[in-house]
C-alpha cells in the first residue's frame, strides 16, 4: 500500500462578497490587475495557500475543479513511478512529481524521503537530493531524515557541479563554518546539516529568515566551528549562500 498523498491547497472558506481591502478600497469579484485565472491558480497551488477572496463563485468553483483534476493526475503519475520495478526512474519524471501540485517547499523533502529513497539510480538520487533540499523550508523537524539522506553511501560528489567541486578543492585544509539555529539546538549540539562559510549569511538566517516555522518562536544564535575541509560533504554556491553540508 502506498503512503497517502496530501492535497496542499488551503481549505479555508472563501467569501465571494464585496470586501474592503487593507487600504479601505472596496473590491468585487474581479481578479487583481495584471492577473489571469491561470496565474492565480498557479500561484495558489504553488504556495499551498487559499486563493484570492475576490473571485466570483463561478471562478472559485472552476478553480477548485481544475485543481482537483490536476491533483488526481499528479497523484496517478506519482503512483506510476512508485510501481516501476524493472525500469529506472529518470530525473525528469521525478521532478514532475516533486515540483508539481503534490508538493511545496514545506513537504517536498518529506515526499522525496518517504517515497523514493532506495528506488533511484545513484546519479538521479544525488542530483534529486540536491534540488529537493535547496528548495525546501522548515526542515529542522526532519533533521534525522535529512541526515540519513546525506549519509547514504555513494558518489556524494554528484551533489556539486564542477565549479563547486573546484571551489571546494581551493579551500584551506581547515575552514570556519557558521550555522544560525535556535539556542535549544545549540545547547543540544544535535545540529542540522546546513552550514555556511559566510558569517554574514548566518546572521541573515538568524535575524531575517522567516520560513523556519518550527523554531521561529525560539531565541536564536549562531554557532561557529572549525572543521577539516575533508569532512565537508558538499559545497553549494548557487544561491550565493556559500552553503556547506556538514554531518559532524
Amino acid at each position: 500500500m502506498h503512503t497517502p498523498i496530501y492535497l496542499l491547497i488551503g481549505a479555508e472558506e472563501i467569501s465571494t462578497e464585496t470586501t474592503t481591502s487593507h487600504s479601505g478600497e472596496k473590491t468585487t469579484g474581479e481578479l487583481p490587475s495584471g492577473e489571469t485565472m491561470e496565474t492565480v491558480q498557479e500561484n495558489a497551488v504553488t504556495a499551498g495557500t487559499p486563493v484570492y477572496r475576490g473571485m466570483t463563485e463561478e471562478e472559485l468553483e472552476s478553480f477548485y475543479r481544475t485543481a482537483e483534476e490536476d491533483r488526481q493526475r499528479a497523484e496517478e503519475e506519482m503512483y506510476d513511478l512508485l510501481d516501476k520495478v524493472n525500469e529506472a526512474i529518470t530525473l525528469e519524471e521525478l521532478n514532475r512529481v516533486l515540483f508539481g501540485t503534490l508538493c511545496n517547499s514545506y513537504d517536498r523533502f518529506e515526499c522525496f524521503h518517504s517515497h523514493f529513497l532506495g528506488m533511484l539510480t545513484e546519479d538521479v538520487y544525488w542530483k534529486a537530493l540536491r534540488s529537493v533540499y535547496v528548495s525546501s523550508d522548515d526542515l529542522y523537524y526532519m533533521r534525522e531524515e535529512v541526515r540519513e539522506a546525506f549519509s547514504t553511501p555513494g558518489s556524494r560528489y554528484l551533489l556539486m557541479n564542477e565549479e563547486e567541486r573546484q571551489e571546494l578543492r581551493e579551500l584551506p585544509e581547515t575552514v570556519t563554518i557558521y550555522r544560525a539555529m535556535s539556542e535549544e539546538e545549540a545547547r543540544s549540539e544535535e545540529y542540522g546539516v546546513s552550514w555556511t562559510l559566510s558569517e554574514k549569511t548566518a546572521v541573515f538566517f538568524r535575524d531575517e529568515y522567516v520560513r523556519n516555522h518550527t523554531t521561529a518562536h525560539l531565541p536564536r544564535t549562531i554557532v561557529r566551528l572549525q572543521i577539516p575541509k575533508s569532512s565537508i560533504v558538499a559545497l553549494i554556491s548557487e544561491r550565493d549562500e556559500q552553503e556547506v553540508i556538514y554531518l559532524g
